[in-house]
């Protein structure tokens, strides 16, 4: 990977925030709401700073932090769902995105891992 933009999962994490943070930030219970956002940042603010880091197991610790804030989201959204303060569709959508980052993710640390040795 040369370039940042080079990773899928960062791409598609900064798509899920541009995508969620206008729902997120209409919601009126501020728990929730800010939850949500700091969640959908750390995303790819995670995957950025690991690969700036400019080390293979730095950048591979921080793809895990990424992934840890992608099932925090996953189980917000639920929550957020489950409490009528996203629409189901619109959460589901956002949960799909999320879950589809989680796995890229999982996948970039099992290559990155593989070629350690």
């Amino acid at each position: 990977m040369k370039a940042l933009k080079d990773v899928q999962a960062y791409n598609e994490a900064m798509a899920l925030n541009r995508s969620a943070f206008p729902v997120l930030s209409r919601i009126r219970q501020p728990a929730y709401r800010d939850q949500l956002l700091r969640c959908s940042l750390s995303i790819p603010s995670n995957i950025a700073e690991g690969y700036y880091r400019n080390t293979r197991g730095d950048f591979i610790r921080f793809l895990r932090y990424a992934r840890g804030s992608a099932g925090e989201f996953i189980t917000q959204m639920e929550l957020a769902i489950d409490n009528g303060l996203v629409d189901k569709s619109v959460g589901m959508t956002f949960i799909s995105e999320a879950d589809a980052i989680s796995a890229k993710l999982f996948r970039l640390i099992q290559h990155l891992e593989s070629r350690k040795n």
